[in-house]
């Protein structure tokens, strides 16, 4: 009896197993817009303030948003969670919001991850602070670091749409017809080359105006009329961000 119990209950199980799993395939591939890569999406969504601010060890901040960058929050933490499954990960995403509305992510193994992107090295660091994970211990250095057109080495355009398209859900508007604008302060070197990858995909009309330069921080918008490849993708960013693009436009 004990066997035959046995004999039904083990394809059950793995009929179940097998079914999850492909559910989980299924779910991670409705979720994420098609050929997209998360590690490029996420680059692209990164707040370069100044540059992105490595610190030595003892750290886990991922990244962190305004209380005005909800849609952008969700999406970036859904291509957290989309890298975790691309790339079998063990780590565990912690979300903290601030009673003013700021949104963090916290992940030691995800900071490494994305911070390995970014070329850098604490030999010439002049910058010592206190993590915010042992505020009590010994000060570390910390770097800013950048990155740059090396990102792409080997990679197809799926990458580098990927990094527009986590660029746009988070500093991107659209203006009318087919054109969009990218809008961020202290950050000329991400401007730079967001600006080279439209060029590069056949976009036109590209143009970088900046506030006063006397003036702290300094703003930098790029507008440009999108080729028919990156408008498509905006396009689909935009209904993942609920329209956040469409609004506030500015003067185009």
């Amino acid at each position: 009896m004990r066997r035959l119990i046995l004999a039904t209950l083990v394809p059950l199980l793995l009929f179940a197993t097998s079914a999850s799993a492909q559910e989980n395939r299924n779910s991670k591939q409705e979720n994420a817009l098609p050929g997209v890569k998360a590690i490029y999406f996420i680059l692209g969504c990164l707040d370069e303030y100044m540059g992105r601010a490595i610190i030595e060890k003892d750290a886990d901040g991922v990244a962190s948003f305004y209380s005005s960058e909800v849609q952008a929050s969700q999406v970036f933490e859904k291509y957290l969670r989309l890298l975790v499954a691309e790339e079998s990960i063990h780590t565990e995403i912690r979300k903290e919001i601030s009673d003013g509305g700021h949104i963090s992510f916290h992940s030691p193994e995800l900071y490494q991850r994305i911070n390995s992107m970014y070329p850098h090295s604490f030999e010439n660091s002049h910058t010592m602070i206190k993590p915010h994970k042992n505020p009590n211990g010994p000060y570390v250095r910390m770097v800013e670091a950048f990155i740059s057109m090396d990102v792409f080495k080997g990679q197809d355009k799926a990458a580098k749409l990927s990094y527009l398209a986590g660029a746009y859900a988070r500093y991107g508007f659209w203006g009318y017809d087919n054109r969009f604008a990218f809008r961020m302060t202290n950050a000329a070197h991400k401007i730079d080359l967001i600006a080279e990858l439209l060029k590069e995909f056949g976009c036109s009309d590209v143009s970088h105006e900046t506030s006063d330069p006397k003036a702290i921080p300094m703003s930098h918008t790029l507008k440009f009329a999108a080729s028919p490849d990156v408008k498509e993708i905006f396009d689909r960013v935009s209904k993942e961000i609920n329209g956040r693009d469409r609004q506030q436009r500015g003067e185009f």
